[in-house]
Order: structure tokens, then C-alpha cells, then sequence
């Protein structure tokens, strides 16, 4: 019987189809429903993949429009999604006062609908440029990282999904196995780069490993008062010698997160070259309440130079580096 299981779900077929939001039956039925699921299963948080509003032409749900030809076409049902989400939001809360609702929305920041998920997921619309370039190199840039995938903009923290493996499999097979290759350590740090150098999120995933990255930042302490101080604001304390202050523009770009006795820089090299980095950091800028005598790689423990508050470290060709003041 096990074996008759595993083999139905190889060989599975996926049918799916839309059902508008617009109708009020349909969102009473869907919330009766779900309580009766949170209610019988326990079930303490929501994900709802294509967590977002959909477009019909159902003229008996309020649906459609008449174009000048006299045809019918589809509208969006923004109004009855948000509905259907805000009851969602409040019925979930009512089951499990602490739960989380996370809506998957690749490139569609409904923020109507959003507005009523704590988590928005974003990442899965670039899978076959991904696969053919083996990177993001020709995807990221600074600017369109800053416009699309950060948190502070939209109000739910945005998390990037990753489509490296992913997108391999889907549309260039002959790269799947090139992700378990040494080679593949470059493109993976410099996506790693962009998430860090930006305070962004990802999902650790299709060959993405976060897990050092986590660690160091639990030793450094994760926790508040703490501020992070992006390579785009106009008041950072990091300068970075041979560049105008707070090139928002650069591919070399420096962030930081200050406590009141410990800085944590995040230094990105998203160029086709290694590069030095000569970095002065203003300790009075910064608000550090102390002298800091050390600096150490956050992820290999190395001693990282520093002299007169003034950093130098050599950041490979489209790498990062996580250095830590103390």
C-alpha cells in the first residue's frame, strides 16, 4: 500500500481553477470552511500560495466591464479579495491571537489584499533567466532591489524566494548539478549579498543556505536597541574611501547594523572585479558609546584589519563580507 501511495504521488496530475472573491456566498462559505479546519486540525498559522486577487467576468457577482465593441471583459475583484482576506485575518486571530498569515504574490504587491498578511512572498518571476545565466548577475541591481523586494516600503515583510536549483530544473536540466559545484559559491553569495546588504528576508531554499549567516548574527546579538544604516541613506556613518558619500548608485556598497557597543558591517562587492574596501567609520555619527579595538570576519573568525577606525578588506569579485566591531 506504502508503495501505491509514493508511486500516486510521482505520477499525480494538478488540476486547479479560479473562484472569485466577489461573491459573497462564496466568501461565507469559504470562512465556515476554514473554521471548521483551524477548528477540528489545530491549526495555529495560514499560507496561501497566489495570495492575491484574480480577474473574472461573472456579471452575477458584480464582475466584468463592456468595452466600446460591446464585448464583455474580465476585472479585477480587488474589493472581494480584500474582504475575503480581512475576515480571514480576523478569524485566524480569533483561533490563534498569535498567528501568522503568510500570502506567496511573486511580482504583485496587492496591498489591499496584503495589507491583511504579515508576510508577503516574492522571487518566483525570474526562474528561466536564472537557470540560463547560472546567477543573478544580470537581474539585481541596487535600485530595483531597493524599489521591489524590501520590507519597509509595503508594511508586510517581503521574503525573496530564490530560484536557482528551482529554475535549473525547470528550464535548463544540464545546470541542475552545477549547484552542488564549488563554482556555484559566488552566485549564491552575491544573492546573498543583495539580501543582506539590503535588511531584506529570503527563503532559505533550492540551494540557498542561510544557516552560517544566521549563527553570526545570533552571536552578534539580534535582538534591541539596534539600527540598521543602509549604503543608501544619506546619514551613514560608514564612508567608503574612492566613492562619493552614499552612492545609492554603486555596485560597492556598504551597510551596517549599530548597537550601542558593537557595529556589524556588511561589505558587498556586486562587480565583475575583487575589490579593496577602505571604510572609515565616524564612531560619534554612529552613536557607539565606546572605543571598538577589534575586527573579525562574522563567518570564518578571521581578524579583518582596523586601525583608526578605519576598516581595509579585500571583497572578491560579486562576494560579501560580514565584519564585526567590537
Amino acid at each position: 500500500a506504502l508503495g501505491q501511495y509514493k508511486d500516486s504521488i510521482t505520477n499525480r496530475q494538478w488540476v486547479s481553477t479560479h473562484v472569485s472573491a466577489a461573491s459573497s456566498s462564496y466568501r461565507d462559505f469559504y470562512l465556515w470552511q476554514m473554521n471548521e479546519a483551524l477548528e477540528t486540525h489545530g491549526i495555529k498559522d495560514l499560507y496561501f500560495d497566489h495570495g492575491v486577487p484574480r480577474m473574472d467576468k461573472n456579471t452575477e457577482h458584480g464582475s466584468g466591464w463592456i468595452d466600446d465593441s460591446g464585448r464583455l471583459r474580465e476585472s479585477y475583484n480587488i474589493l472581494g479579495t480584500r474582504e475575503l482576506a480581512r475576515r480571514i485575518y480576523i478569524l485566524l486571530h480569533q483561533h490563534s491571537p498569535n498567528g501568522i498569515i503568510v500570502n506567496h504574490m511573486s511580482e504583485e504587491p496587492a496591498m489591499p489584499v496584503l495589507a491583511y498578511a504579515d508576510y508577503m512572498v516574492d522571487g518566483e518571476l525570474y526562474c528561466r533567466q536564472v537557470a540560463e545565466d547560472r546567477s543573478y548577475y544580470n537581474v539585481f541591481r541596487p535600485d530595483l532591489f531597493r524599489a521591489q523586494f524590501m520590507s519597509r516600503q509595503w508594511g508586510p515583510v517581503s521574503v525573496f524566494i530564490p530560484q536557482f536549483e528551482r529554475g535549473s530544473q525547470a528550464f535548463d536540466k544540464d545546470s541542475v548539478d552545477f549547484w552542488k559545484t564549488p563554482e556555484a559559491q559566488k552566485p549564491l553569495n552575491n544573492y546573498i549579498g543583495y539580501i543582506l546588504a539590503h535588511d531584506a528576508k529570503t527563503w532559505p531554499i533550492f540551494g540557498v543556505n542561510m544557516d552560517p549567516v544566521y549563527a553570526a548574527q545570533d552571536a552578534f546579538g539580534w535582538d534591541e536597541p539596534m539600527q540598521f544604516v543602509g549604503y543608501w541613506d544619506q546619514s551613514s556613518p560608514f564612508h567608503l574611501e574612492g566613492q562619493p558619500a552614499n552612492a545609492s548608485d554603486s555596485r560597492r556598497m556598504i551597510s551596517g547594523y549599530i548597537k550601542p557597543d558593537s557595529i556589524m558591517l556588511i561589505l558587498f562587492n556586486d562587480t565583475d572585479k575583487d575589490q579593496t574596501f577602505a571604510v572609515d567609520v565616524d564612531m560619534k555619527q554612529a552613536g557607539v558609546s565606546k572605543g571598538l579595538t577589534q575586527a573579525t570576519n562574522a563567518l570564518t573568525q578571521e581578524p579583518v584589519s582596523w586601525s583608526g577606525d578605519r576598516l581595509t578588506e579585500l571583497v572578491p569579485a560579486r562576494e560579501f563580507r560580514m565584519v564585526v566591531l567590537k
